[in-house]
């Protein structure tokens, strides 16, 4: 029912110009979120993860580009020595670079 999800309710805090900063910075860390999602995640035990800033290596990005430039020949279809390997090895080689390209900036799949 929409009437269950409509946030029409307001709750007031009163807090410190101190507070209320420390907080902003905590909504910021958290995914720039805003005070009231920020404050809603805390206040109803929602797990927020607080964003980390990562610095990729340059080495890492120019790997990225060459496994890309990689990739890019895997997908012409008009190169022939490719094609007598088949795409039971391409698609997966390809599946396989994608998820390199990722981890390599840092976004790749956790689990």
């Amino acid at each position: 029912m929409v009437e269950d999800t409509l946030r029409n309710q307001i709750v007031r805090v009163r807090l410190t110009p101190q507070e209320k900063a420390q907080i902003v910075t905590a909504a910021k860390k958290a995914g720039d979120l805003s005070l009231s999602a920020f404050m809603r995640n805390v206040a109803l035990s929602i797990p927020v993860i607080e964003k980390q800033r990562k610095i990729v290596p340059q080495v890492n990005r120019q790997l990225y580009y060459q496994l890309g430039e990689i990739y890019k020949l895997l997908e012409v279809e008009s190169n022939r020595d490719l094609a007598l390997v088949g795409s039971e090895v391409i698609e997966p080689l390809k599946q396989l670079l994608v998820q390199v390209r990722q981890d390599l900036l840092g976004f790749g799949d956790r689990s």
